[in-house]
């Protein structure tokens, strides 16, 4: 149902990483998935690993294939995602909790990533089971 870009996915990095440099994708978007209501730079994301932008970004688009920015942004959509089919709460109340103030700029993230708006997603998926 949902895509995925997860270290499961694309485990094994690229040959020109070394193993330090896998640890460092994995342990920045372990980080990254436990803070996805906040806004970090790549800039705040690096200095928190005590590395280099640049070393950083070459060692997250090695493992994930993607960069940080898009990694984070995939990854708040499809939590985002889970919460609007699991749960009765306003849109504007889910995109709060993944750092988007503005509805409309998280309906536009959201449908990027998933294809649908967000209203669309929750009707056409949404389990009631939770109920």
């Amino acid at each position: 149902m949902l895509g995925s870009v997860s270290p499961e996915k694309n485990s094994a990095p690229a040959l020109s990483l070394s193993k330090l440099q896998a640890d460092l994708a994995k342990e920045a978007a372990a980080w990254l998935a436990e803070n996805l209501d906040r806004q970090v730079s790549v800039s705040e994301l690096s200095g928190r690993f005590h590395v280099s932008q640049t070393h950083l970004q070459n060692a997250f688009k090695g493992v994930y294939g993607v960069p940080v920015s898009s990694y984070t942004r995939i990854l708040k959509m499809q939590s985002a995602a889970l919460r609007l089919i699991h749960t009765d709460a306003a849109i504007l109340e889910i995109a709060s909790e993944f750092g988007y103030s503005n509805a409309g700029k998280f309906a536009s993230a959201f449908q990027k990533i998933m294809g649908e708006t967000p209203g669309e997603y929750r009707k056409m998926h949404s389990s009631r089971e939770w109920q």
